[in-house]
């Protein structure tokens, strides 16, 4: 009794099929040879009051690959971050600027890990020379040390030399002392016209006998206090 209204039910017809469930797998024997394989499942639609079958398919196949196989992309290279520039060495003296204490530093001048000029220790050389009593002469076994003295300033050529002239206590203080600046003088002139050393790296002076080494009350102690000391430094 429908009426008249209605509309019919459609039926599908045998074309109306719907794959539910599908899969399948592909492996490749060489780069332009490979296997594969596919499972599917099928819903076939007879009308709207149900389904009139499944069906379930597999499928095999050889899939083969024509031409030479395309290259693989090159990989990105990264790309490099720019080097940070080396901190600059401004005075040259090979120590860099960011550790550079003593900046400025001459060319030349020799330094230390801070970049501070080195600071050397003075050259020192003494030699002591003894007289005879009232005698301001040379005795001939001195003449090789006062050799080693010129070699000395000679190698260091910022070297000065002080003479110090001394006597014992015997005798006037006031000629005692004239005998001591005798002493001295008789070094640095023999230094000078013997040796070549300039004068303007020699300064005597005599001390006369305010500053004994020895004990003036005994013959030895009067001998080791007639002397001349010579002190040589090299200043830088």
């Amino acid at each position: 009794d429908n009426p008249a209204n209605t509309v019919p039910k459609t039926r599908y017809d045998s074309s109306d099929i719907v794959t539910n469930i599908g899969g399948g797998l592909k492996y490749f024997v060489t780069d332009n040879l490979a296997l594969r394989v596919d499972a599917r499942y099928y819903m076939d639609m007879e009308d709207d009051n149900g389904y009139n079958g499944n069906d379930f398919a597999v499928l095999a196949g050889l899939h083969i690959t024509f031409g030479a196989p395309q290259p693989e992309p090159a990989p990105m290279m990264k790309k490099e971050e720019p080097k940070p520039m080396a901190p600059a060495d401004s005075d040259g003296d090979g120590v860099t600027d960011d550790k550079d204490k003593c900046p400025n530093t001459p060319k030349g001048t020799k330094v230390d890990a801070d970049g501070c000029p080195i600071v050397m220790a003075p050259q020192r050389m003494e030699i002591k020379i003894e007289f005879d009593f009232d005698s301001a002469e040379i005795r001939p076994q001195y003449t090789a040390a006062l050799g080693d003295v010129a070699a000395f300033m000679g190698k260091h050529s910022s070297a000065v030399a002080t003479i110090e002239g001394h006597t014992d206590s015997t005798g006037p203080e006031d000629y005692n002392q004239g005998l001591s600046e005798r002493r001295a003088n008789a070094i640095a002139t023999y230094l000078k016209d013997n040796k070549g050393v300039s004068a303007d790296r020699l300064k005597s002076v005599g001390y006369g006998e305010s500053r004994p080494v020895a004990d003036n009350a005994t013959r030895d102690g009067r001998q080791r206090n007639r002397r001349v000391i010579a002190v040589i430094i090299e200043s830088k």
